[in-house]
């Protein structure tokens, strides 16, 4: 009975060690940037912004109803997923006939500029839907993407989101993806009176972590990741509507 009782308390020690491998660190939940699809496809940001944020429509079709969102002002490179036709999006960026773009969703990427309405300047403070985002709210983004050293990433580090917009009251995740997990640390100047953030899963599993952002109130902030293996940082931009 006692051999049993060891066998099964050394079954038990051993499981609890296996996971303490990947932890989120003491240092990363006290702490507190770059955007990949399935395939592992770094977006590329814009060299050059466009002086202001315009507005557009998707206008084009290349599948079930809508355009792709393509990672480089480029064919050949895959695709982050499918924007509808008709679906209401910001311009930030031209090269190469390609407008870098994003949606009321905080999602974006690249396509050829004939899939795309002619860009107008916005008329409204606040934008089209139902999304709560203003032309304020943009000019941060323009801020945000004109630091490239915030908005960036590596094939080993990175999060599903640069940009993550959620609404007052309301909570939004991401993932974040990290080769040398161990290594892993974040650190975030959250003002208690806008939002809150924290780890939606207690431990780092398969070299991914969950992060949770509630909603206080209307106001935006930015979280920075750090890996210390890989030299590398990425900052994902908060903007709660």
């Amino acid at each position: 009975m006692k051999i049993r009782k060891l066998r099964t308390l050394s079954l038990v020690l051993c499981v609890i060690l296996f996971f303490s491998m990947f932890p989120v660190t003491a240092e990363a939940a006290s702490n507190p940037y770059s955007t990949l699809s399935s395939k592992k496809v770094l977006l590329t940001f814009p060299k050059t912004l466009l002086s202001e944020p315009l507005h557009a429509k998707v206008s084009g079709e290349q599948k079930k109803g809508g355009i792709y969102y393509v990672p480089k002002p480029e064919t050949g490179n895959g695709d982050l997923g499918i924007v509808k036709k008709g679906t209401n999006v910001t311009i930030f960026a031209e090269e190469d006939g390609y407008y870098f773009f994003m949606t009321n969703s905080g999602r974006m990427g690249w396509n050829k500029v004939k899939y795309f309405t002619e860009p107008e300047p916005y008329d409204d403070y606040e934008l089209p839907g139902d999304s709560g985002l203003t032309t304020d709210h943009l000019d941060k983004v323009m801020d945000f993407l004109k630091d490239n050293s915030k908005a960036g990433g590596s094939s080993k580090f990175y999060p599903t989101k640069s940009v993550v917009i959620v609404k007052k009251g309301k909570s939004a995740k991401f993932t974040v993806y990290a080769r040398y997990s161990k290594y892993f640390s974040a650190r975030w100047d959250c003002w208690e009176n806008y939002c809150k953030v924290k780890w939606a899963s207690t431990s780092i599993r398969n070299g991914k972590a969950a992060v949770s952002v509630t909603g206080k109130d209307v106001g935006s902030d930015i979280i920075e990741f750090t890996n210390s293996y890989t030299d590398k940082s990425f900052n994902v931009l908060v903007l709660v509507v």
